[in-house]
């Protein structure tokens, strides 16, 4: 019997525009790429001028996680906590980001961990 791993992902992400749509347009790439993101409304970046942020989730297999590393960033930060779960992270001004308008994304995948009955 072959099993696949899964993983619940939690992102953030800011895009930098001060224009609503093209932000919007950001999450719905993100989203496509990922099979599907449940994100939060856009909101003001209370940090950075000129930017918004949200959060997102969703369920992956490992080959999206796979996918979704190798095609958003060039050159990931990344830790790894006791449980598992990896966390990932870049910024645009020192990495290449996939989609020009992202400044920031962190990822943190958690292992799913299925249990017998």
């Amino acid at each position: 019997m072959s099993s696949t791993r899964s993983f619940d992902l939690v992102m953030k992400a800011v895009v930098h525009t001060a224009d609503e749509q093209t932000a919007l347009a950001v999450q719905e790439l993100l989203s496509k790429d990922a099979g599907g993101l449940s994100c939060s409304p856009l909101r003001e970046s209370q940090s950075l001028n000129d930017c918004f942020e949200f959060m997102a989730t969703a369920v992956v297999s490992e080959s999206v996680k796979d996918a979704v590393l190798a095609k958003w960033d060039n050159d990931w930060d990344e830790d790894e906590e006791r449980n598992g779960t990896e966390i990932y992270w870049a910024y645009a001004f020192n990495t290449k980001m996939a989609y020009p308008d992202l400044y920031y994304l962190e990822l943190e995948f958690r292992p799913i961990h299925s249990r017998s009955i």
